[in-house]
């Protein structure tokens, strides 16, 4: 199935969907089984859709071979109506409801701001911004060397004579001397 849908020619961009009926049993076969074969398919990226054959399914299985979001790709989808006394009619509304949202997904995909985006030529340059805000202050540095030495300046007015005060020695008193001293105690 996967070789087969990548072999078909088409924008690499296309998505890609398969619609398996199957009852969700496994029972094996020589391509490795149809859930084996459903994972080959999404690692290609297509879409798996899971309709129900019968009403003998295993719903665990047919979730397992859908992709996810199994509320998406499988929901309640069933191959034919059965009832008693009558031939089977195909469900029309199963068909109906996967191909519309397999148009959906498309026009999802297709109609994303990238996948419309063109190139075209470089516009005029634009003005100057604002200046920004003022940052934090950092952290202090390192001491720096010593400068030079400054202007000595101008020099000033001679300042007023100040008081004169007197300054007299003082006596000396003999019983304080140094003589004194050594001689009392000898």
């Amino acid at each position: 199935m996967t070789a087969e849908m990548l072999r078909a020619p088409s924008d690499p961009r296309a998505m890609r969907f398969a619609v398996v009926i199957t009852d969700g049993h496994v029972t094996g076969s020589p391509c490795g089984g149809i859930k084996v074969t459903s994972e080959r398919a999404r690692d290609k990226d297509i879409r798996i859709f899971v309709v129900a054959a019968s009403k003998n399914l295993d719903e665990t299985g047919l979730q397992e071979i859908a992709n996810a979001p199994a509320a998406v790709y499988r929901r309640d989808f069933t191959a034919v109506v059965l009832e008693p006394g009558r031939l089977p009619i195909i469900h029309m509304q199963t068909i109906e409801r996967i191909i519309e949202t397999m148009s959906h997904m498309a026009y999802v995909e297709c109609y994303k701001v990238s996948c419309l985006e063109t190139e075209g030529p470089l516009g005029p340059k634009g003005h100057r911004g604002q200046k920004g805000a003022k940052g934090d202050n950092g952290e202090p540095g390192l001491k720096g060397n010593s400068g030079r030495h400054g202007d000595p300046g101008i020099e000033g007015p001679i300042g007023q004579p100040g008081i004169k005060v007197s300054v007299k020695p003082l006596p000396i008193i003999p019983s304080l001397s140094a003589d004194w001293l050594m001689g009392g105690l000898v």
